[in-house]
């Protein structure tokens, strides 16, 4: 089945009205401009007869330009397909959760699109819920829908890596994964500050060596396919340097790399809460935190077939195909970037339209001018002139015979 999905579905519907906005107004003051200049400059019937409309050839070049803008946004907007052309024996998938717990991650910008917590309808508003982190444990929820038979495990970092839970089958809404998920998986249930990616890629790979050693002994296979899934707001604190080489490794070990980023585009402040009562103090971090997407993105373009879905408040699900049953098998996703080629076609169109390929009109004939078929504008006037010199000559002999 053939999914198409977009890493940054903001950029269609904030770009593509602007598009549409400033199009027809530039259109509409073509149209006027060029009628004005037809009045000002001579007699309609002389200038429609020596300087036609070429009504084909501008509805054309309209038409390029505008599939042009819109293959650009739709480039811009990162488009994304993905497939299941390849099959690997049920249960030999495994995941691990990686959580970013780090301060900023406390947001509730998910307020008023997550369940409230406990099954409680009115929640007290003192009490912390709709956070980014609890967003990403509701995502978290869909996606191990998808995991019968195979495996999971968590992990929490900031300034290090910590091993929450154990990669472990027992997947069920009640068993020891979910309520450490639940339960444990909170803001700063990690070693040290910041939020240093590579820390937490690094305690996820020795969750899956461990396993490795595990299968190893027992006599069980041991080439698994592996994922990792960030759940992150971004602000990467750590050495940019480690995180290049950690990626590598990613890619070395074919592990299969989901970044879900979290939060929007607008500055919010957190709150802070008391770690006894869970109550709001009055008090807040220092400073606002939004989305910061531009190490996530390097993230994505590092690692081959990585992912990077966005996922800002009010996001009801994020559209991810781990391995899905085909009886004893299941169907692991591929997934194409069409950025590039979009935009590599996007280019040879620009280069079409503007040097007149085909023998199509050129760029300059949608700017505002009156446009001559072979003669010039000061030709075109010396042939109005002589006209009505003609005509004011007939009329006069006219007169003439009348008298």
């Amino acid at each position: 089945m053939l999914n198409v999905r977009f890493m940054d579905p903001t950029v269609l519907w904030v770009w593509v009205p602007i598009v549409l906005v400033l199009g027809g107004a530039f259109a509409w003051y073509n149209l006027r401009t060029l009628e004005g200049a037809r009045q000002l400059w001579g007699d309609h019937i002389f200038l429609k007869q020596f300087s036609p409309r070429n009504a084909a050839q501008t509805k054309s070049l309209w038409l390029q330009w505008l599939c042009f803008v819109v293959v650009l946004v739709i480039a811009l907007a990162g488009p994304q397909v993905s497939t299941a052309p390849d099959m690997v024996p049920a249960g030999s998938t495994e995941v691990e959760f990686v959580y970013d717990v780090s301060p900023s991650m406390g947001a509730e910008d998910y307020r008023p699109f997550l369940p409230a917590p406990e099954g409680q309808s009115m929640p007290d508003k003192s009490f912390q819920y709709g956070t980014r982190l609890d967003a990403a444990k509701y995502y978290t929820t869909q996606l191990l829908v998808q995991l019968k038979d195979n495996a999971a495990g968590l992990t929490t970092l900031m300034g290090e890596g910590f091993n929450m839970w154990d990669i472990t089958t027992d997947l069920s809404p009640k068993g020891a994964f979910n309520v450490m998920r639940q339960k444990f998986v909170q803001i700063k249930a990690a070693p040290g500050g910041g939020s240093d990616y590579t820390a937490g890629f690094k305690a996820a790979l020795a969750q899956f060596d461990l396993m490795s050693e595990v299968h190893r002994r027992l006599g069980q296979p041991t080439d698994k396919e592996r994922f990792i899934v960030l759940f992150t707001d971004g602000g990467f604190t750590g050495d940019p340097a480690e995180l290049k080489k950690m990626l590598g490794e990613l890619g070395k070990r074919r592990i299969h790399l989901l970044i879900v980023a979290l939060g929007g585009n607008t500055p919010v402040t957190v709150p802070l809460y008391d770690e006894t009562t869970k109550r709001r103090t009055g008090k807040y971090y220092e400073g606002t935190t939004k989305l910061e997407p531009q190490v996530l993105v390097q993230m994505q373009a590092a690692v081959p077939g990585a992912q990077l879905i966005y996922a800002p408040p009010g996001t009801v699900s994020i559209d991810y195909s781990f391995p899905q049953h085909a009886g004893d098998l299941h169907a692991l996703p591929a997934h194409s970037n069409l950025r590039a080629w979009l935009l590599l076609g996007d280019i040879l169109l620009l280069i079409f339209i503007t040097t007149g390929g085909g023998g199509l009109p050129r760029w300059k004939l949608l700017l505002p001018k009156i446009r001559v078929s072979n003669l010039s504008l000061g030709n075109l006037l010396g042939r109005s002139a002589s006209a009505r010199t003609a005509i004011d000559s007939l009329n006069r002999k006219s007169d003439g015979r009348t008298n």
